[in-house]
């Protein structure tokens, strides 16, 4: 498995670029990249502790009210209201202007929530509203820990693929060199993440985590692209 050392070591060999002026800024591109990448392949999952929700509040920010600070996107929205019924997202995701319209049509609809939507980067949108004694658990792609010491390793990545985090970051080290070298590597990152998604699409267990290509070559839509992010 390549060492945070080796990572930021092929990132300056790339560009060329004095290490002992450079390597400050290129240890922060490699955890920059890291991250990207992982957050790409949605290849690091968490569960969240289960929240209480409050009676007929319907809007909740997975960073503030769920305590997740290592959020990147979400996956799985588990909901148990009081009665004991349980949902799942795959029922009925909607947008944040059908949320609206669904509450200015029916107000006094309260559990349990059958769908629900993402405002923004981080605001679940439930309808119909919660009640006392209901429950929220999401399942998120989240983001890795950065690299610090020489010897830390992208754990959160397989070895196979550590090379995209060099790539991504030297297609950026490359923007202050040169520019059209940078869209180059640019160019070269995309074409492998592809392929690493289409590595991951084999796995039985990771088919809902990262798209495959349909026969137009095209990428399938994520989950998270049936969400407007208006609101």
């Amino acid at each position: 498995m390549s060492t945070f050392l080796q990572l930021y070591s092929r990132v300056l060999d790339y560009t060329h670029r004095p290490k002992n002026q450079d390597a400050t800024e290129c240890k922060a591109l490699v955890n920059d990249a890291y991250i990207h990448v992982v957050s790409q392949l949605r290849c690091y999952q968490k569960t969240s502790a289960a929240l209480a929700l409050t009676a007929n509040t319907g809007d909740y920010s997975i960073v503030s009210d769920l305590a997740v600070t290592d959020f990147s996107t979400l996956r799985i929205v588990k909901y148990t209201a009081s009665s004991g019924a349980t949902t799942l997202n795959t029922l009925a995701p909607c947008a944040p202007d059908e949320i609206v319209a669904m509450r200015q049509i029916n107000p006094s609809a309260t559990s349990p929530a059958v769908t629900y939507a993402i405002a923004g980067w981080d605001t679940i949108m439930l309808h119909p509203l919660p009640t006392t004694g209901d429950t929220l658990t999401i399942m998120y792609g989240a983001v890795p820990a950065s690299m610090s010491a020489d010897s830390d390793t992208p754990t959160r990545l397989p070895q196979e693929w550590h090379h995209l985090i060099v790539q991504r970051a030297a297609a950026v080290a490359f923007e202050v060199v040169d520019d059209q070298r940078a869209l180059t590597h640019q160019a070269a990152f995309q074409a492998e993440l592809k392929q690493a998604r289409l590595w991951f699409a084999q796995h039985a267990s990771s088919r809902g985590y990262a798209p495959s290509v349909d026969s137009n070559h095209e990428a399938r839509i994520w989950p998270g692209q049936y969400f407007s992010t208006i609101g």
